[in-house]
């Protein structure tokens, strides 16, 4: 028994490969399995406005190495839509090192390839990424929350001493550096001071 999809997946594709015969392939490949190649493109950066517009952006990583890692996180940048990364042979360190740049899945398309590895790397290099993504988002809130205290912090002494938001500003980073805690820690006190005082 065999699965077969009513209609097909149709998406519309970039393709970026420095080398012209075989970006060709890739595109005569692509075009015979149903897929609209917009564009093929020799750099990323040749190819951002196609990819901007298209559902797919293929790119092809070489040995993937730190230059294509490089390449492939300037071509991620402000693109919502996956990124494939192919490479002729894929370790896991160049999975990791892909995927971490922003490559959604990495896939090797050489003639040894070993593609159960390459999945198994794939989604740890994911889980990876996801950690990382998952520490920025704390960091952010984190920064999110000392921000809005510091702004709470500042508020109360700006009507209690008639001072300006800059005046008010330096006395909370005074404060912080004199007691030796962080300026959040600084403002929670203030806070604290004020809803006790009332």
């Amino acid at each position: 028994m065999f699965l077969s999809l009513a209609d097909p997946i149709t998406l519309r594709a970039v393709l970026v490969d420095r080398q012209p015969s075989r970006r060709d392939m890739l595109i005569s490949l692509l075009s015979d399995r149903g897929y609209t190649v917009v564009g093929g493109f020799d750099t990323p950066a040749a190819a951002i406005d196609a990819a901007l517009s298209s559902d797919l952006t293929i790119f092809h990583a070489e040995a993937g190495g730190p230059s294509e890692a490089i390449e492939i996180t300037s071509l991620r940048e402000g693109l919502p839509e996956p990124l494939l990364a192919l490479v002729e042979e894929a370790a896991a360190e160049v999975i990791e090192r892909l995927v971490l740049a922003g490559a959604d899945q990495v896939t090797p398309i050489g003639v040894r390839s070993d593609r159960i590895s390459v999945g198994i790397a794939s989604a740890a290099a994911a889980r990876a990424r996801l950690r990382v993504l998952v520490m920025e988002k704390e960091e952010a809130e984190a920064a999110l929350r000392s921000v809005k205290l510091v702004n709470r912090a500042k508020s109360i002494l700006m009507s209690r001493h008639a001072l300006t938001e800059d005046e008010a500003h330096k006395r909370v980073q005074q404060m912080s550096m004199k007691r030796n805690q962080p300026v959040a820690d600084a403002a929670r006190a203030i806070i604290d001071a004020e809803e006790l005082l009332g």
